[in-house]
């Protein structure tokens, strides 16, 4: 027995979507917004790839693998091209940051997964505890109401008269 998820109820997929894809694009703003800081001038951290991994976590918990992964791939392609130099190209003249480049791919790759499993396993949870909590309530409502046998199914001496079926056998 399945029962519709709670979320399905409240909002169409298609409002839910657009949603979830706002909140990816603004994890993903906020990212390039902090890697950007962080290696100005007042902090000048040299690999701050990893503050994309926000982004693809974001995704892969909102949205599942597929979004994750296109997250994954849409960081790895933008911090080449926004903070490697040359920059504004796919070119990479450093050999480290091809190591921390390919690195953000595959941790993005494998968190992402990782975070759109354990989405999935939470709403599956979700769905079992409100079917278990329907059934409670099903089996509860059949325990404690009083059984109504219509009329036609009762035994014959049941229905009888009623003077009849008060009357005392000699």
């Amino acid at each position: 027995m399945r029962i519709p998820n709670l979320r399905q109820r409240i909002a169409p997929h298609g409002t839910r979507d657009a949603i979830t894809a706002a909140a990816v694009v603004g994890a993903f703003i906020v990212a390039t917004v902090a890697i950007a800081i962080l290696e100005a001038e007042p902090f000048a951290i040299d690999d701050t790839s990893p503050v994309y991994l926000v982004a693809v976590v974001a995704a892969g918990a909102l949205a599942g693998t597929i979004p994750a992964l296109i997250t994954a791939v849409a960081a790895f392609l933008l911090y080449d091209i926004l903070f490697t130099e040359p920059r504004l190209s796919f070119a990479v003249s450093d050999p480290r940051e091809v190591l921390d480049l390919v690195l953000l791919l595959f941790v993005g790759l494998g968190v992402g997964r990782l975070a759109a499993v354990q989405h999935a396993r939470a709403e599956e949870a979700a769905e079992r505890a409100a079917e278990a909590n329907t059934l409670f309530a099903l089996s509860r409502s059949l325990a404690t109401s009083r059984p109504q046998v219509p009329r036609s199914a009762r035994r014959p001496q049941d229905l009888a008269s009623p003077d009849r079926s008060c009357r005392s056998s000699p």
